[in-house]
């Protein structure tokens, strides 16, 4: 089972937060700067980073895991649905 609280957990600054936020998809007619889509198309929003009691709720996940010799740069990072965590474990 996901431990959904665990994974919540990760610490990013502010502004890094914001960084990893605008690589989220934009939606057609939608405030990008509360609504964005991750790239499974589900639905998060920005107040609801970190946040697994919403349904719009994301974390900052790696592209490439580091145990595949991905890293923790801006570059290999997402903003991804909670739910699609479960895609990568």
């Amino acid at each position: 089972m996901l431990d959904r609280e665990k994974i919540m957990q990760e610490n990013f600054d502010p502004a890094m937060i914001r960084k990893i936020w605008k690589k989220g998809n934009v939606i057609f007619d939608i405030n990008p700067d509360i609504i964005r889509k991750d790239r499974f198309g589900d639905w998060i929003k920005r107040d609801d980073y970190g946040n697994p009691h919403s349904i719009y709720g994301w974390i900052i996940e790696d592209i490439v895991p580091i145990s595949k010799g991905g890293n923790n740069e801006i570059e290999n990072l997402q903003p991804l649905h909670w739910k699609n965590r479960r895609k990568f474990l």
